[in-house]
């Protein structure tokens, strides 16, 4: 078992999001990484294809089988992009059709070139070149008096390859006209099997650009599935099943492990590179699930979870989600009302403080004060006070007031008389001066 166990024992309130670690330099993920903005907005175009279903009728709308796949214009890192195109054809075309084996070799490259396209489509052709020459070059020497044609007349058409292996003698000089079990082939067994190993060979140069570390392609992805794949957090278990069971199918289509000093495409560990077995697929997708999940299968179902049919696993898997889902809800309705009571808490300890007349608390909600009085006197502020609270009020009707304006009067009567007084002299005082003047 992965160490998967061990990290959920530490991270149990941890939402996964697909991989139980960072750092892992795999280029094709179950869950892909968040894309660049340029890849957000980079235009993609669909190639397609399309092909008669039965040969014997005629090509209408009903007898084609119509796909369409992304172009890929150039090999370099695009291994998912041709892996996925890879698959699709397999399945929608070329097993419907029957066209897996080695005799239909061409027609599947044909439909490799309508999605491959600028220098995608150039390097293609030359990855085949390469693989014809690999090829041509691991046969045995010739008897005597045979010779073969040159490797420049050989290896620069699919056709002519093909013609100058569909030969018994050339079967056998290039090893295929036995099997593992060194038991022999008819001819068209062992051209079957010598077309397959070619095609593989193409795939393996493709490989070499498609993939950014292609010698450890097949190793690194294996170790990605079975280790450091967790089920997301907010992924439905089916889905996740689902997504496993794709993403099992890549490795019988991945670049086999191969050294520096490979000098052939037959060199590379092509026993290495094998279909993953149903138990490894389910011990990788049991490994990917939360702890709780696993506790589940393990206590609560008397058969081993790698002897469970596929509908047993997944409803195993389904019933505890239901749980899961149950706890959950009853989790966040406990939350949502802890937080409520929290808030309705505050809120009367706001309201408190404002009807105690502390704190600013929110203006629109202060009581508003008014006097009549001084808004009819023009005495001060009367937005400050009510009516029943003034001070001027008070005073006017306690006579306070009264007596104060009195005294007022009082005083201003005294000025009044003393200035009449002066005006009186100022006027004795100018009947004298012309006096004296007239007199003169």
């Amino acid at each position: 078992m992965s160490n998967n166990s061990n990290n959920s024992k530490t991270n149990k309130n941890q939402k996964h999001r697909g991989e139980n670690r960072s750092g892992i330099t795999t280029q094709i993920r179950l869950y892909p990484l968040k894309k660049d903005q340029d890849d957000k907005t980079k235009e993609t175009s669909d190639a397609k294809i399309s092909v008669i279903f039965d040969e014997s009728k005629k090509g209408t709308e009903d007898n084609l089988i119509k796909v369409e796949v992304p172009f890929i214009e150039k090999l370099e890192l695009e291994a998912e992009q041709w892996l996925s195109n890879l698959i699709y054809l397999k399945s929608t075309i070329f097993e419907r059709k029957d066209w897996v084996d080695g005799k239909h070799l061409v027609k599947r490259f044909q439909k490799y070139q309508d999605f491959l396209r600028k220098r995608a489509l150039k390097d293609f052709s030359e990855c085949q070149k390469r693989a014809m020459l690999d090829m041509y070059e691991s046969r045995q020497e010739a008897g005597e008096g045979v010779t073969d044609p040159p490797a420049d007349e050989v290896c620069n058409n699919l056709e002519k390859f093909i013609a100058f292996v569909d030969d018994r003698a050339m079967l056998h000089r290039l090893g295929y006209m036995y099997d593992n079990d060194g038991l022999k082939l008819s001819k068209a067994d062992a051209l079957d099997v010598c077309l397959k190993a070619f095609e593989n060979g193409v795939f393996f140069y493709m490989g070499k650009k498609l993939y950014a570390n292609p010698r450890k392609a097949y190793i690194e992805h294996l170790k990605y599935f079975k280790n450091h794949i967790v089920k997301p957090f907010d992924e439905s278990v089916i889905n996740y099943y689902n997504a496993m069971m794709e993403y099992a199918m890549i490795f019988k289509h991945l670049q086999p492990p191969y050294t520096k000093s490979t000098g052939s495409f037959f060199e590379a560990k092509w026993h290495w590179r094998n279909e993953l077995s149903a138990e490894s697929i389910r011990d990788a997708i049991y490994d990917g699930l939360p702890e709780a999940y696993r506790e589940h299968i393990e206590t609560c179902y008397d058969t081993d979870y790698l002897e469970m049919d596929e509908t047993e696993f997944l409803n195993a898997l389904s019933a505890y989600e239901t749980i899961d889902k149950s706890k959950r809800k009853n989790l966040k309705v406990k939350e949502a009302n802890k937080i409520e009571a929290t808030r309705k808490s505050e809120e009367g300890t706001r309201e408190k403080k404002r009807s105690n007349g502390k704190g600013k608390g929110n203006p629109s909600k202060r009581q508003k004060r008014f006097c009549a009085y001084c808004k009819e006197h023009n005495t001060g502020k009367y937005w400050t006070h009510n009516t029943e609270d003034c001070s001027f009020k008070k005073k006017a009707d306690t006579g306070k007031g009264n007596k104060e304006a009195n005294a007022m009067e009082e005083v201003l009567a005294q000025v009044k008389i003393q200035a009449k007084m002066i005006e009186q002299l100022e006027k004795k005082l100018k009947n004298l001066d012309d006096d004296d003047m007239s007199t003169n």
